[in-house]
């Protein structure tokens, strides 16, 4: 384990590389049109955003915070390798939506 939160930073330095790395991805791989991730795109930033709310719910009600922050991890992992290996791009636009909730619920 990291001190003095040096853990957070990677898990940043995660989030920013994906989110940052998403859209040349879903045009270059996946065969999105360009046009589309007007609408698209943000699916990903919209989903990380509930994720901060939600878990941050969550983390005080339940009082579970790592347990969460962890289990956001390993759903986080299992979602975008389902999404990289998706044959339809929007299917796999979802599944990257559904990593970056998860993965943004360690920042909660």
């Amino acid at each position: 384990v990291l001190a003095g939160g040096g853990e957070g930073a990677l898990n940043n330095v995660v989030v920013y590389g994906t989110l940052s790395w998403l859209p040349t991805y879903f045009v270059e791989a996946k065969g999105v049109n360009f046009d589309e991730l007007s609408w698209l795109g943000p699916l990903p930033y919209l989903s990380a955003f509930v994720a901060f709310v939600a878990f941050a719910f969550l983390g005080d009600f339940t009082n579970r915070r790592v347990l969460l922050a962890s289990a956001g991890c390993l759903l986080s992992t299992a979602a975008v390798c389902a999404a990289v290996n998706a044959a339809n791009p929007y299917v796999a636009i979802v599944f990257f939506s559904t990593g970056t909730f998860f993965q943004s619920g360690y920042i909660s």
